[in-house]
């Protein structure tokens, strides 16, 4: 279906009314490709059709996590998880770790498998920010595509740990799904609301790594100062490789410039 530029921003405007997500300063290029695909994934071939869908709460749910980008791979770039490890194992104290914005389990289970090969899985508290209850659900189901294993596996052995792979897997389900053990998520909270309407908190970590190239440059403002009050004077932010001009010299400094691991300045 064609989507004019008044189609994309009317559309912009409803959804931000009904869902409360600002999606009227995401990126209009990206804005646009994932609504092409969320128009298409649920079967849309009307604007009005779509706009009917905002008022109900399951299919605007389904709205929201189609509108998500999920991420590619278990451990990619698995020199940042070494980096991260290697800060992590240095803590003493419990540590609280926040996921802003997540829609698949990749980046959530790639954590909790390092820190349970650290032994520290019940002395950190993650805290999960989702848009939708679908990906929510289907991260607390610990299963995962089967279709990526081979770069899970080799990413995996490219942390140089002692642990296996395998020793976190539960059984598997099927030939295209494996199911991960479900005390992984002993320590993890789930919170289905959009990290900008989140009441404020502190986080020793906060992962929120290829988020920021979804906003226009109006909203990076917004999100680094969102980002910056929930994370301790001592914390530590990860974002992606090409987000690094995004953040302001006056607020982060580098802590592992290569892995864009960064620190508060104040």
């Amino acid at each position: 279906m064609f989507l004019t530029i008044n189609d994309i921003k009317d559309i912009a405007a409803k959804m931000v009314e009904a869902m409360k997500i600002d999606y009227s300063n995401f990126n209009f290029s990206f804005f646009r490709r994932r609504l092409t695909y969320c128009f298409d994934k649920l079967n849309v071939h009307k604007v009005t059709e779509f706009n009917d869908m905002l008022s109900d709460a399951t299919k605007s749910d389904a709205i929201a996590y189609y509108m998500s980008v999920p991420a590619t791979e278990m451990f990619r770039d698995p020199a940042f998880w070494r980096a991260l490890r290697k800060r992590i194992s240095t803590h003493s104290a419990s540590l609280r770790v926040w996921f802003p914005d997540v829609v698949d389990s990749k980046e959530l289970f790639s954590l909790l498998i390092i820190l349970e090969e650290l032994g520290l899985r019940q002395k950190v508290s993650v805290v999960v920010n989702s848009v939708s209850q679908i990906a929510i659900d289907e991260i607390k189901s610990l299963v995962i595509s089967n279709a990526d294993d081979e770069v899970n596996r080799s990413n995996f052995e490219r942390l140089e740990v002692d642990a296996q792979y395998d020793d976190y897997i539960e059984k598997n389900e099927s030939q295209n799904q494996i199911k991960l053990k479900a005390e992984l998520l002993s320590k993890v909270e789930f919170r289905k609301c959009w990290f900008m309407n989140e009441s404020f908190d502190k986080f020793d970590i906060v992962i929120f790594r290829n988020n920021l190239l979804n906003y226009n440059k109006q909203m990076h403002e917004k999100v680094m100062n969102r980002l910056t009050a929930m994370l301790d004077s001592k914390g530590l932010l990860a974002i992606g490789i090409k987000e690094v001009p995004v953040i302001r010299t006056t607020m982060f400094g580098p802590i592992e410039a290569n892995e864009s691991i960064y620190g508060r300045l104040n």
